[in-house]
């Protein structure tokens, strides 16, 4: 019997263009949910230049986003997870992964541990010094890496990020030096430094890293306050999360949670 062309009962008539569909994808696999907020910066621009005076750091818009972020899995620890032999694990710590474009548009990153323990000013500094020294060259451990993966053939650099991503998340083992959990809980990466007021980045295979936060470019924008309209600069904060780790009731305990952070960082 032709099963493949065999009636099924009640089966709908469709156009040639949902037909040639139906075999050109496969089964949707990808665990990544999409979302966005926009929020009124009136309050967190002039906490940053109270802070920047205060401190002497150049604190920006991508500092708060990671320390709300930090502060949001510090306080809901049973949702700051990894993955690893298939289940679901806490993690020792709140590590935030920045990324860094050093030039060209090429991107590194640094993550930050303990980032719901420390002062925004410390990680602003942190994040200052070693986004630096990859600039420079001195990160000679992540460099030597991304060049080494560069000139591999595509066949064998495909076995080693399957091998070193197993040693490293199932087995724990550190791979050349890196850390063996490099991308950390969550990663926040500017988009609006390209331009861009909104923008969505993905889930990263090769890291255990299921939120991955995007900044956009401040606009001005009409904002309703109290029972007004007012025009406000308003920044778009898109996060892809993974599906495998949260359900819809923690995402919305996440983002409940990091908007009342957001809105803490007033002067």
């Amino acid at each position: 019997m032709d099963y493949k062309n065999k009636k099924e009962k009640n089966e709908e008539k469709i156009s040639p263009w949902r037909n040639l569909a139906s075999q050109i994808w496969k089964h949707p696999y990808d665990p990544s949910i999409y979302g966005f907020i926009e929020v009124d910066t009136t309050e967190m621009q002039k906490y940053i230049v109270k802070k920047r005076e205060e401190t002497g750091e150049k604190i920006t818009i991508t500092h708060i986003i990671g320390k709300a972020l930090g502060d949001t899995l510090g306080e809901l620890p049973h949702l700051n997870l990894i993955m690893r032999r298939g289940k679901l694990v806490r993690r020792e710590s709140v590590d935030i992964f920045f990324q860094v474009e050093f030039g060209g548009g090429q991107l590194a990153g640094v993550k930050i541990k303990d980032v719901d323990k420390k002062k925004i000013e410390e990680i602003a500094r942190e994040l200052r010094e070693k986004a630096q020294e990859i600039r420079e060259g001195k990160e000679k451990k992540m460099l030597s890496m991304i060049k080494l993966f560069g000139k591999m053939p595509v066949p064998i650099l495909k076995v080693l990020l399957r091998l070193s991503h197993f040693l490293s998340y199932e087995l724990g083992i550190s791979i050349g030096g890196l850390d063996k959990d490099p991308f950390g809980s969550a990663m926040v990466t500017n988009v609006g430094i390209f331009g861009l007021e909104i923008g969505f980045a993905p889930l990263f295979p090769l890291s255990r890293t299921p939120i991955v936060a995007t900044v956009g470019k401040i606009r001005l924008k009409p904002f309703i306050v109290g029972e007004n309209i007012e025009p406000r600069p308003i920044l778009t904060i898109g996060a892809t999360i993974d599906h495998r780790y949260y359900d819809g009731y923690h995402i919305a305990l996440l983002t409940q949670k990091f908007i009342e952070k957001i809105e803490g960082f007033r002067a």
